[in-house]
């Protein structure tokens, strides 16, 4: 893998990490609301992937 591929990979994993124990430390209804946002955003971006890939 290239050093550029391989830095975008390190900080994704370093930013899911961060995100993670952000989000353990937040009351249970703020996890819920971003929860539902995630979601969102993930099915936005399955639906922009597959127009990409058509």
């Amino acid at each position: 893998m290239n050093k550029v591929g391989k830095t975008a990979m390190m900080m994704m994993g370093a930013g899911m990490i961060m995100g993670a124990s952000y989000y353990m430390g937040l009351p249970k209804d703020k996890k819920k609301n971003l929860k539902d946002k995630a979601v969102k955003m993930i099915n936005a971006d399955k639906d922009f992937m597959s127009d990409l890939t058509m």
